[in-house]
């Protein structure tokens, strides 16, 4: 195949990715596929791989690196897959990261300035980021695909909760209802804040 690199996309759907579309002239041939999609006995993967520009079905060898877009748990086919094209070549084989985690890291690097200011979600911070930047964002410190995202807006002295910023809004008369709804939502699970951007 072009005598190119072999990368994998190891997803949960054969899907095309539109963003690699607009990636012209890659020097890797990208192939996107599913854990049951393995034939492990004869090393080769049914996959959808990007080719002038287009997605098309094919059968591939396994790949030279494989990226894991699976934000699940299949640490068992990770592992597997890690065993067959060797030690290193898999990445993000812990899916969900904690984004409090990856920003503090990130702060004190040479990405610093690209960062968006990430912090455990507490309410009283809630209501002053609200104060000053007039929009927040609360989000699971792991999580997903926009799952349990609230984009919260405050309007003279009344609030709206978005889930996932686009869903009609529940409206709140004050602070306090806007809190009791808040510490609802993050009390099975951490979550973080950042300002809207």
């Amino acid at each position: 195949m072009s005598g190119k690199p072999l990368i994998g996309l190891l997803s949960t759907n054969l899907e095309p990715v539109p963003f690699y579309n607009c990636c012209i002239d890659m020097p890797v041939v990208i192939c996107k596929f599913k854990p049951g999609g393995i034939d492990w006995a004869n090393e080769r993967i049914k996959a959808i791989v990007l080719l002038n520009n287009e997605w098309k079905k094919a059968v591939v060898r396994f790949p030279d690196a494989i990226y894991n877009r699976c934000y699940s748990n299949f640490a068992k086919v990770t592992g597997q897959l890690e065993k067959a094209v060797g030690s290193g070549k898999v990445f993000n084989i812990i899916s969900l990261f904690d984004k409090l985690i990856i920003y503090n890291i990130l702060k004190d690097s040479s990405l610093s300035k690209l960062v968006i200011p990430t912090y455990r979600y507490r309410a009283d911070l809630m209501l002053s980021l609200l104060k000053s930047e007039g929009t927040v964002l609360i989000k699971p410190a792991k999580g997903s695909l926009a799952s349990g995202v609230y984009k919260i807006e405050a309007e003279g002295g009344e609030y709206k909760a978005y889930l996932r910023t686009v869903l009609s809004p529940k409206a709140f008369n004050n602070a306090s209802a806007l809190m009791g709804f808040t510490e609802g939502v993050t009390r099975s699970r951490d979550y973080v804040i950042q300002p809207y951007i």
